[in-house]
């Protein structure tokens, strides 16, 4: 089949879903990205592409002007056709490349091919395991903490805002603080951001990229002062069973590849490790 590039998602969806529904929650954020543009199209002319050696895909990718790329895992080659498409497009939209988000594979091969394409200069961002945990069978309950987990308030606004701008820092994230303010204020809007509520916000959690099988939870920090008291592992729990409530049969999330401690909470909880995630920026 060689490259297909769409501007339509639900069509994008159609050729290549199959093949990223068969890892569900290694391909959550090419899948979620593709569902939310098929919910709401934006202006931006987004762009979507699958290429495979074979009739079926063997790698998928989206990238929004203005946004890192997304792409799937698959071939080196598919990273550099990906990359060969993209620099056509990029010259008219300044700034419209900031970076990919991709397996190493791929997103090694498509940041080179941009390097001598558009002259880009690629630099190691954020690297990531993705973790998945099987909602269909009974996961470790850690021992509770005091308060609950609750949803969040617009009243909480503004620390969550300073929780997320000091999450950004610690992961040292190429995020502008009026892009993780929108970020903030959008998931308490549609209900999507929780706090541990223990006299007051302890601590903070998201869930987000529903696909059709999953969800991805996100934004887990607890401030300094609240640490080594349970917030996050209750929390991360609480969160994912909630998810299970709702019919999920999977949850995933993304966790720095530096921090240990992290990435031993979450697998004493049953997550899994299943493949990495790369941040490289431009």
């Amino acid at each position: 089949m060689g490259l297909e590039v769409f501007s339509d998602a639900a069509e994008f969806l159609e050729r290549a879903g199959s093949y990223l529904h068969r890892d569900e929650a290694a391909n959550n954020l090419v899948l979620s990205a593709a569902a939310a543009l098929v919910q709401s199209p934006l202006a931006e002319a987004p762009f979507f592409a699958a290429y495979g050696s074979g009739r079926e895909p063997a790698a998928a990718a989206v990238w929004i002007p203005g946004h890192k790329a997304v792409l799937s895992d698959g071939p080196a080659e598919a990273g550099r056709a990906f990359a060969s498409e993209v620099a056509k497009r990029v010259p008219s939209v300044p700034n419209a490349l900031p970076g990919a988000l991709a397996p190493p594979v791929t997103g090694d091969a498509f940041a080179a091919a941009c390097a001598d394409s558009l002259g880009a200069r690629p630099k190691a961002g954020l690297e990531q395991f993705i973790m998945k945990l099987d909602l269909r069978t009974p996961f470790p309950r850690p021992s509770p903490p005091d308060g609950r987990l609750r949803r969040a308030w617009l009243e909480d606004e503004a620390l969550l805002r300073s929780w997320a701008q000091a999450m950004a820092a610690e992961l040292k994230l190429n995020e502008a603080p009026r892009e993780t303010a929108e970020i903030t204020r959008r998931s308490i809007e549609s209900r999507r951001l929780f706090v541990w509520d223990d006299g007051g916000p302890a601590a903070m959690f998201g869930h987000g990229g529903n696909t059709l099988h999953g969800a991805r939870v996100h934004s887990v920090y607890v401030p300094p002062a609240k640490r080594r008291r349970g917030y996050a592992s209750a929390g991360v729990w609480r969160l994912s069973e909630l998810l299970r409530q709702a019919g999920k049969s999977f949850a995933c999330l993304f966790a720095d590849r530096r921090n240990e401690g992290s990435i031993r909470l979450y697998e004493r909880l049953g997550y899994e490790v299943i493949g990495e995630l790369n941040e490289t920026r431009f």
